[in-house]
Parts: C-alpha cells; structure tokens; sequence
C-alpha cells in the first residue's frame, strides 16, 4: 500500500488511525492479510462531506465556550457531543483549546434556569411542531394549571428561557416562562396550527410581555447615569436625543409593570414625562414601596 500510494508505512498507520479516532470510521488492522480493512460488521460508512478551515473552527469554539460559560444553562447539555467532536478537531489543528476557556467569561445575573430535560422537549416539540400538554405554575396566582398549547418560538430574554405558543384555553398567543413548566407532552401525533411567526408580539413594546396596546414613553435621564443609557439599546425603535447634560430617551412598551421596574432601578437619575398613566403608575409604586420604611419614609 505504501508503495503504491507513494507514502510511509507509517504515514499509513497515522492516516489510519486517523480515520478510526477523528472520524470514527469503522477501519481495523487485519492481522491475518496484514492490512487495513474496513470492519464489514458495522455496516456502510461514509466520509463526512462538512469540512472547516481552522478559522471556523476557532469562531465555533469560541461560540462553545460561550454555551459552556452559562452553565449550569440547559443549552450547555445539549452541545456535548459537539463539544467533544470539537475538541478532537482543534487537537489535531493545535489550536490553543485552553485559551478559548481561560480568556472568555461570562458572568450571569438573576439567571432563572428551566430544568434541563423541560428545556430539551420543549426545543424538541417545537421544531417537530407537535401540540403540547403542558403543567404550568403561574408565579402570580401560584397555581399549577393543565394547557393546551402550539408552541411558536423560543426567546432568551433577561437570562430567561420563554415559550411563545397559541393557548387554547385563552384563544389567543400567550408567553410562558419555561423554568415554570412541569410537565411537556405531545398530545398524541396532533400537529401545531400553523400561526405566523410575528416578530413583533414580543419585541413590539419594551420588554418581553407584548401583546397589548403598544404606547410610548418619553424617559429624561439625568448624569451620570445619562452617560450609560445613551450606550444602551433599549428597544430597536427607540429614538435618543441630549438636551443639555440630560438625555431624552423615547421607546415602546405594553407592560408598565415591567417599564415601571427599568425606570426605577435608575432612581433618581430617571424621570417619566409621558405619558400620564406611566408616572402615576410609578408615583403608586414608589409610594407603596416608601411605606415599607416607616411612616416617615425612614
């Protein structure tokens, strides 16, 4: 064989070895004929056709790192197959495998993690576009209620997973946090009713809970926390302006629970100048919350 290909023996054996350990082709050293074989008991075997250059393998490794940075998340379980694959490539390119880990972090902040396997069927069911059953703990009422659902799409949002899906019981589409889910189960081989994917039922108004009457906000931060807003992006069609050394910030939202929540984590840094319900929402709020200090505030 060497001979005829115009190689050493053993540059044979490492191509060999090659092909049994990176690609995991069923290839044995025949004692007897004193060759290279393929092992007939494994069945057919085919080369794979998906081949990357070292540079998209850094770009993957370094998108593996960052999956594996989140962990405890659920995403870090299913990439570990590929991680493993990964790793065998980068092995035999040389590429500095430590670095990837020792120089990327990620810190995670109120991270709410699903349950690893929930997560898996949840992705699992969505792609194969099955009807669900689902157990579903609602955090307000604190009930465990049984729907019916046509999950839609997946969203990361804040460190938390949801599921977007067609609620038969409500009639209409409904966001569920996925750390809450139960129980997920396939109801039989029904297929979801096809919804169109609107990308604008979660992303429309500020923050996650779409599905409302969209309204504006006009929010005027003062220094120095004006400096850090003008760098943020709030919401794709929000629009900026400086007036003096404050900045005018005007944004979408459904939920005023949720703006009344961002507004307020500026204290006050942030004033609400439209419209009228959204300032006496959070004037409510922050009278209730002063009321937890004493009857002076203190």
């Amino acid at each position: 064989m060497g001979e005829s290909l115009e190689v050493t023996e053993r540059t044979i054996h490492r191509d060999m070895e090659y092909l049994k350990d990176r690609l995991q082709a069923p290839v044995v050293w025949d004692r007897m004929e004193g060759t290279w074989r393929y092992d007939e008991d494994e069945g057919s075997f085919e080369l794979p056709g998906f081949w990357l250059t070292p540079a998209e393998i850094r770009s993957l490794m370094l998108m593996q790192s960052l999956i594996e940075k989140m962990e405890p998340g659920p995403l870090a379980e299913l990439f570990e197959d590929f991680q493993r694959r990964m790793e065998g490539l980068v092995g035999e390119l040389n590429l500095p495998l430590l670095e990837f880990s020792k120089r990327m972090k990620v810190i995670r902040s109120q991270a709410r993690l699903p349950e690893g396997r929930i997560f898996e069927k949840a992705c699992r069911y969505l792609l194969d576009r099955r009807v669900l059953t689902i157990e579903y703990h609602g955090r307000n009422r604190d009930t465990v209620m049984k729907r019916k659902i046509h999950p839609q799409q997946i969203v990361l949002y804040k460190d938390g997973w949801y599921l977007t899906a067609w609620c038969e019981m409500r009639k209409e589409m409904r966001v569920f946090a996925i750390e809450r889910i139960r129980s997920i189960q396939p109801c039989g081989d029904l297929l979801c009713r096809e919804f169109p994917i609107d990308e604008d039922y979660v992303s429309s108004g500020f923050g996650l809970f779409a599905g409302g009457g969209e309204r504006w906000a006009t929010l005027k931060f003062s220094q120095p926390n004006a400096r850090w807003v003008a760098d943020e992006i709030w919401h794709p069609r929000q629009k900026g302006a400086w007036e003096g050394d404050d900045y005018l910030l005007k944004l979408p939202y459904t939920s005023p629970h949720e703006m009344a929540m961002e507004v307020m984590r500026h204290g006050p840094c942030c004033q609400v100048l439209e419209p009228i319900e959204l300032r006496n929402h959070i004037t409510e709020e922050l009278r209730q919350a002063l009321g937890n200090y004493g009857p002076d505030g203190l």
